[in-house]
């Protein structure tokens, strides 16, 4: 899993004319970053982040 590897956080993107993967992905615990990209006239993609749980440690 990504906290086996070090990962702190996850990060992804979404169309920002697409309100249910947006809500998809706030129930999950992803959270706004403020970022955003013009992909193409009239569409941007959002940017989304929420922060992983430390690993658990193995005995």
């Amino acid at each position: 899993m990504a906290q086996d590897a070090g990962a702190t956080t996850l990060a992804l993107g979404v169309m920002e004319d697409n309100p249910r993967g947006r809500r998809a992905y706030a129930r999950l615990g992803y959270d706004l970053t403020g970022e955003r990209v013009h992909v193409r006239e009239g569409r941007d993609e959002l940017f989304l982040a929420k922060t992983l749980p430390p690993a658990p440690s193995s005995r």
